[in-house]
Formats: structure tokens, sequence, C-alpha cells
């Protein structure tokens, strides 16, 4: 299951910022809290995951993370299968579907993670895609 946060552009953008900033964190939680719209549960093994949803509208603007070409991550001492998700593969789907990427942040895989052997990701990533009018 993933969760997908729809949230509007001129939130968004002041939000990114007041996250980096020196604030306290349950001032960034609840700036965040507020900033988001609508949370989504998708289901990835049906044809349409967001169903019965529709989202977002024209101009309207997705907020996507996940990691890349992962294959398993672990929840304690439970071993979960993950389905393999690259950024070609990523990119063209939305664009298939309507989507303008407008922002992908990409992170390496964290040390500890790779150490403690949670997950086999290469890359964590941040996606901002908007629905063409």
């Amino acid at each position: 299951m993933c969760v997908v946060y729809v949230m509007s552009m001129t939130q968004l953008v002041p939000l990114s910022f007041s996250l980096h900033s020196r604030d306290r964190g349950a001032e960034k939680e609840e700036r965040l809290r507020r900033a988001i719209r609508q949370v989504l549960k998708c289901d990835i093994l049906k044809e349409w995951p967001l169903e019965p949803e529709v989202l977002p509208r024209p101009r309207g603007h997705l907020v996507l993370s996940g990691d890349f070409e992962a294959t398993f991550f672990m929840v304690g001492v439970k071993r979960f299968s993950a389905l393999s998700l690259d950024e070609k593969f990523l990119l063209e789907a939305l664009q298939e579907t309507g989507f303008i990427t407008e922002k992908l942040e990409e992170f390496p895989q964290a040390t500890e993670t790779r150490l403690d052997n949670c997950s086999d990701y290469t890359r964590f990533f941040f996606l901002v895609a908007r629905r063409r009018d």
C-alpha cells in the first residue's frame, strides 16, 4: 500500500522553505498537516491503484515519495517483498497518465539502512507533478 498526499502548490512552496528553517519539529509537523488537503490510499494490485478516487484535478499537483529499485523491506524481523520501481518507469507512467513532472529529488540509500539490511533500495525520491490542463 502507498499513500498519496494532495496539496495545493501555494501551500507547498512556502512549506518547503519553512521545513528547511530552524523551526522546532512540532511546528514543522503542524505546518505540514495544515498544507495536506487529502490523503489517499492506493492498491498497486488494482489496474487503477487510486480507484475510485480521481486525482488530481487539472492543474492540481501530485506529491509522491518512494524508493527506487527496492526488492524488499523489513518491519521488525518480518521481511516483505517490494515492487521494484525505476525512475524511467515512474516518469513514463506519469507522462502517459497526463502529468508533467515539475521536480524530482533523489537521495542515495542511507548508510544505516544498508548496514542494518532494512531494505535494498538504491535511491529515495520526492516528486512533484502537475496535471496537464
